[in-house]
């Protein structure tokens, strides 16, 4: 699937080339939080793809901080 059509493309920061966006391999490993990324045609330049409504800081991390202890305990309990 390419969405690279030059009215909804947004240009190359580096080289005004077109973009393309594709779906980031990396997504839901580790700290990647971008499902799609934007990568430049000419110079294969890696861009992260904005989201409209960005998750809130404290929504994610949840409504009350847990302690060190509390997150260990969490931790120990999710292992198999």
């Amino acid at each position: 699937m390419n969405d690279s059509s030059p009215a909804s493309a947004p240009a190359c920061s580096i080289c005004h080339g077109p973009t393309e966006l594709r779906p980031n391999p990396y997504f839901g490993s580790g700290l990647s939080v971008h499902p799609h990324l934007r990568v430049c045609q000419r110079c294969s330049a890696v861009a992260f793809e904005l989201v409209d409504d960005p998750i809130d800081a404290e929504e994610a991390r949840g409504t009350t901080p847990r302690s060190l202890r509390g997150r260990l305990a969490a931790w120990y309990r999710a292992l198999p």
